[in-house]
């Protein structure tokens, strides 16, 4: 009998509902496993002292009670629960077995009592140190990855240690390993590790594993005399040497390297055993034939090469080997999705997830042809998976478990393996899990990939919604916190602009993607309904007009019911089930229908499943009734649907799959893909219409256009009014014809706030002077209390703090839940509200800004951190302006659940008062920099409060700006100024921003100011039209103009962008992120082909003067290697050679926007050589380019 207090629901304000019962357990029982019980507490181990085997993973415990009873114990499991201390074992001198990973454990103590320990986990923990394992000789399992371990140290005396694992901390040196020779498996991955060394005694060594490190070179295994398996994958390794050190090892993994020539690899044939070679991300790796077959010239005992056989080619039969195809399930099938590429998962409750072949499923020939395989993966998680869903493309998918973990696999090729990665049946395609996610706190019910791919959200048992980049996984965009009540399905809109998610069968919430804020909440259609089901699939129309939901129930009967988009109406429903409806899946596209009286229309037809055991297809609008109705389909629940053309697949709870194909006669044709995007583009351009958020400038002009025509077209000729008889003629309407600019609307407001997620920790920066306990370096150290999240920065943005639209926002108040508004520093797009610029007698004009009572202005890179004006301050009698520089935090209430019960308090860092009141702020790690009304821009230091500078502007300011040290205002007169501020020096004085504006068009709004580093400015006009400002010369220079010539040439694409940038460790610069935004026109018919190559080569070349204008080496090397590949396509010899002399001529600047001149000559030469090797032998020999011919890569800074 054993007592345990645990959780019993959650009420999602906060609260938590607990209860103690008493768990009968027989005295005799040995093994007893309490997984996933969300147990608070558990003891009276005293009437249980026969057991030996004792799982509690999964649960909230944060103290261990009661277990020196249990002196017979020799495996204990306390995996993915809230300890924070190692106490109360030294009673358990039996364990061999101990797992207390994924924890909140800092130190190593406690364990030194337990002598008989061969098998020790305290994986993801928050250990820094080494220690407390001297009595522990019988170690022969150590994994200690995911800590904060700087140093191996207090190891030697373990001589039976076999395995030991040490990845994913911050390890620099390979040391303390003496006296360990019985060490057969070595394991350092994602550490700082720059030089292998101190590996000299570890003579039994067989299994090493250095990947994720900075490591140049391999050296130092020359006494690792038993090694086979090498793992460097993910360093910095430029040449293959010395070999000869591991001539006997079998595998060899160098992937994601820097190897770049083939006389290199030949340094492989030293290597007389090696059996296997993975060397994909490397400059010489190529997916085509041709690499292969060269490897298999240089190594022709190679067997595989890249995980494939080194016989296999791209496009070969593959073989099948005989699979079960009907008995794999034996549980609940939980859901179903299907690929793009004629592949099914399917994943039941107890972990099984499987990849089937369709071919054979809708081929009865092919179901008979043994050559013709059926089951192409299958794994096996280690709890029930509740949702899987397929990438959008089909090379990924996702499930949930209900460990609280989403699970991502991407496939990497297709071959026949030795098996499943658990055992069981052999695989035909290849996956790999690329990610798992573990931001829920309980099990997640729901996991959904957006149409486009860029996102995947998943919800939770948690009352959370997670949404992450599916780009760049583990990213996460942003936590959705404002869930009451368990998530049990997600959908996103077809269009992109809302994310769906069903609160246990009570409440459908909206979030807008552009904010992730709450736009709207329905519920009348739930207010009757009961919770059946812990799972619930809805789904959207195709087009995005409409939502379908299950669990909605009117007059006592369940129905589907559609939910209008904008309107967000619920008038139709589905409706004919005797039980609960549990899922609906729509077709992908719409079909193509012709009815009674003739004419065709566009339908859209979904499938309908129920606790009834039947399913039911509809198509609408049109009659109230199904087109079918299948009863019984299924011994229990239906679960969940997948589409595959016409073919529905439908799973059930009782452990079955069934296909139901629907002829042309039934549902008629599908429409085709191009009529499909028209249609969602039709629903696209409506919800664009009444959007807030402009993506990019051309959405302005051409909105502002489709105004323009109605008005033209509202009264177009005389109209004849007849009334009583009588006749009146409507004189001509006369108007004017340029549109007033359209007002934008603000967008909703939530009532709660979600809170944006942090990516993985960035590199860590040098170490800073040592700061004093009581004092905050707000420039070098993180200031999140918790080192696991840090902020996020969305590359995609602009990195300047315009703060024009953080000075009409309301003053943020404090909830007891979530973060505050001003957390979402970020979000995927914001509102760019363009400045109305009026010019009258020659002198432009902006409007004035508005004085607000409050401000509140988010500190960029820096969590929490707030600046508060008060421009309504009292003190003594008299009212004056206060800023303070707040640091907000959250603290928990509740001991039991951290996640649930926050509030947020405010600690004031510095503060200061000021005469004038401050119209807007803008602040990074740096400075804080105020606008105010006496026409002065006032700077401190965001670290101390000091005051640093006083400026006097000639108008208000309109808009102001910081990057780094660096600085901008426009004022209500349209002048800019930019200033560096740590050299004390302006660098754009008052420049009139009059020059840039095109007589042409009225269109001249600016849409947005930006400002490089060095102080240099870039003014985005709402023409599309984008400056730059030359200091040498001093004055403006276009970088992009809005005339015809763009016509008649190419547009720069995204993958022309990305593909140019040869140095991933730069972050993206201010113009290629404009360059990226911008919308392409496309070339006109008829353009000769040397014109196209002129106008192309004259845009990059004023590029090219602009991004080293603005100094930023992204923008720079980006701009500059497009430039040459074009160049090299054109064959202009001339200014390639041009190009060479500007980077190699004597007396220049060692370097050119931070970039080293002679690093980028050798670029421009190795692209030169590649893509035109003729024009290469003829350049290159001289002597212009002689420094540029080494075969080392030199670096760029």
């Amino acid at each position: 009998m054993l007592q345990i207090e645990r959780v019993v629901s959650n009420k999602g304000n906060g609260d938590i509902v607990k209860e103690i019962i008493t768990h009968n357990v027989d005295e005799e029982i040995t093994e007893l496993n309490l997984v996933r019980h969300r147990i608070l507490r558990i003891w009276q181990f005293e009437n249980t002292p026969k057991i030996e085997n004792l799982s509690l993973r999964w649960n909230l415990l944060k103290k261990i009670d009661s277990l020196q009873c249990l002196t017979a114990l020799t495996h204990l499991n306390l995996n993915d629960n809230q300890i924070e201390k190692i106490e109360n074992l030294e009673t358990l001198k039996n364990v061999e077995f101990l797992d207390i990973s994924y924890n909140r454990i800092t130190r190593i103590e406690g364990i030194s009592e337990l002598k008989k320990l061969k098998e020790l986990h305290l994986v993801h923990n928050k250990i820094t140190k080494i220690e407390g394992l001297e009595e522990n000789t019988a170690l022969e399992y150590l994994e200690l990855g995911d800590n904060r371990i700087a140093k191996i140290d207090n190891l030697g005396h373990l001589s039976n240690l076999k395995r030991l694992f040490l990845g994913a901390n911050q390890i620099r040196i390979i040391e303390g390993l003496e006296g360990m020779s019985g060490l057969t498996e070595l394991s350092l991955p994602g550490n700082a590790l720059q030089v292998i060394e101190g590996l000299d005694t570890l003579s039994g060594l067989r299994s090493l594993c250095l990947a994720q490190n900075g490591i140049r070179k391999i050296d130092g295994l020359s006494e690792l005399k038993s090694l086979f398996s090498l793992d460097l994958n993910d360093n910095i390794i430029e040449k293959l040497e010395n070999t000869q050190q591991v001539k006997g090892i079998t595998s060899l993994m160098l992937r994601k390297n820097k190897f770049d020539s083939w006389q290199d690899l030949i340094q492989l044939q030293n290597l007389e055993n090696l059996a296997s070679l993975t060397m994909e991300m490397n400059p010489i790796y190529s997916s085509d034939y041709t690499y292969r077959n060269r490897m298999n010239q240089i190594l022709p005992k190679l067997k595989m090469l890249d995980g494939f056989p080194t016989t296999w080619r791209q496009g070969d039969p593959y073989q099948a080997l005989p699979d079960d195809f009907y008995d794999v399930f034996e549980q609940w099938v939980t859901a179903t999705s299907q690929n793009p590429h004629s592949s099914i998962m399917i994943n039941n409750c107890n972990g099984l997830v499987v990849v089937w072949n369709m071919d054979p499923v809708l081929d009865k020939s092919k179901a008979s042809d043994e050559n013709v395989p059926k089951l192409l993966f299958q794994v096996e998680s280690q709890s029930q998976s509740n949702s899987c869903r397929w990438s959008p493309d089909g090379k990924r998918f996702a499930f949930g478990s209900d460990d609280a973990s989403v699970s991502v696999w991407e496939y990497v090729g297709r071959i026949n393996s030795l098996g499943s990665i658990t055992g069981g049946a052999q695989n035909v395609e290849r996956y790999k899990e690329c990610c798992i996610l573990r931001g829920h706190r309980m099990e997640v019910l729901s996991v959904e990939w957006s149409q486009n791919g860029r996102y995947l959200a998943s919800g939770s048992l948690d009352y959370r919604v997670i949404v992450y980049n599916a780009r760049k996984l583990p990213d996460q965009i942003a936590v959705l916190t404002e869930c009451e009540a368990p998530v049990k399905g997600l959908s996103w809109d077809p269009i992109g602009k809302y994310l769906t998610g069903l609160e246990g069968e009570k409440k459908l919430r909206f979030w807008a993607t552009d904010s992730w804020q709450c736009v709207t909440t329905v519920t009348e259609p739930f207010q009757n309904s009961k919770e059946e089901t812990v799972l619930s699939r809805l789904d959207w129309t195709p087009d995005g007009k409409f939502l379908m939901t299950p669990a909605a129930v009117q007059d006592g009967q369940p129905l589907i019911q559609l939910i209008q988009r904008k309107s967000w109406k619920s008038d139709n429903f589905f409706a004919g089930h005797h039980k609960g409806t549990t899922c609906v899946r729509s077709m992908p596209r719409l079909i193509d229908v012709t009815l009674k009286n003739g004419k065709r229309s566009q339908l859209a037809c979904a499938a309908v499943g129920s606790r009834d055991k039947s399913i039911s297809i509809w198509c609408f609008p049109g009659p109230k009734k199904p087109l079918l109705v299948v009863n019984n389909i299924f011994n229990h629940t239906v679960m969940d649907f997948a589409w595959c053309d016409r073919n529905l697949l439908v799973c059930s709870q009782d452990g079955t799959v069934k296909v139901v194909n629907l002829s042309e006669n039934l549902i008629g044709d599908m429409i085709s893909n191009e009529a499909m995007d028209s249609s969602a583009m039709d629903t696209s351009m409506n919800a664009i219409g009444s959007s807030s958020f402009i993506t990019c400038p051309e959405d302005i002009v051409n909105r502002r256009k489709t105004m323009e025509k109605k008005m033209m077209e509202e009264r177009n000729k005389q109209i004849e009014v007849r009334k009583d008889g009588k006749r009146r003629i409507q004189p001509v309407f006369c108007g004017t014809t340029a549109a007033d600019t359209p007002s934008v609307a603000p967008a909703p407001e939530a009532k709660k706030t979600s809170t944006v997620a942090a990516p993985p920790p960035a590199k860590k920066k040098a170490p800073a002077p040592p700061v004093r306990d009581d004092e905050e370096d707000l420039e070098d150290s993180s200031d999140s209390d918790d080192d696991d999240e840090e902020e996020s920065e969305d590359s995609d943005d602009m990195e300047t703090s315009d703060v024009e639209s953080s000075r009409k926002r309301k003053t943020a108040t404090t909830t007891s839940r979530v973060m505050l508004a001003m957390d979402l520093k970020k979000p995927v797009l914001r509102p760019l509200e363009p400045k109305t610029l009026k010019v009258t007698d020659g002198d432009a004009y902006l409007d004035a800004p508005e004085q607000q009572p409050r401000l509140s202005q988010h500190v960029q890179e820096r969590k929490g951190m707030f600046v508060e004006v008060d421009n309504r301050w009292k003190h003594g009698g008299i009212e004056t302006t206060q800023i303070r520089l707040v640091k907000k935090k959250q603290t928990e209430e509740m001991e039991d659940d951290e996640e649930e019960r926050r509030r947020t308090v405010q600690e004031c860092i510095w503060m200061a008062v000021v005469g004038a009141p401050v119209i807007m702020v803008a602040a990074n790690k740096y400075h804080v920099m105020l606008g105010c009304g006496d026409k002065c821009i006032r700077a401190y230091r965001t670290i101390c409060g000091t005051y640093t500078l006083s400026v006097r502007l000639g108008a208000l300011p309109v808009m102001l700006g910081l990057k780094e040290n660096a600085a901008y205002v426009v004022t209500q007169t349209c002048r800019l100024s930019t200033w560096n501020l740590k050299q004390g020096k302006a660098v754009v004085a008052r420049e009139s921003l009059l020059e840039c504006l095109e007589t042409s068009t009225q269109d001249n709004n600016i849409l947005s100011v930006d400002v490089s580093e060095s102080g240099v400015p870039l003014v985005v006009f709402t023409n599309g039209s984008i400056f730059t400002f030359n200091v040498s010369l001093s004055c403006w220079i276009p970088a992009i103009s809005t005339n015809i010539l763009a016509r008649l040439t190419t547009p720069i694409s995204d993958a022309q962008l990305e593909i140019s940038n040869t140095s991933s460790s730069l972050s993206v610069g201010p113009l290629v992120r404009l360059l990226k935004r911008m919308r392409r026109q496309t070339t006109a018919v008829g353009v000769a082909p040397q014109v196209v190559k002129a106008v192309k080569e004259s845009q990059l070349e004023q590029l090219l003067h602009c991004a080293e204008q603005l100094g930023n080496p992204h923008d720079y090397q980006t701009i500059l290697m497009l430039y040459v590949e074009t160049l090299c396509q054109g064959g202009s010899e001339k200014k390639l050679k041009n190009i060479l002399n500007e980077l190699s001529r004597s007396g220049a600047p060692m370097q050119v926007c931070g970039l080293r001149r002679a690093a980028l000559c050798d670029d421009v030469t190795r692209m030169i050589k590649l893509r035109q090797p003729a024009i290469a032998d003829r350049i290159v020999a001289g002597g212009t380019a002689t420094a540029t011919t080494s075969t080392k890569n030199r670096s760029l800074f």
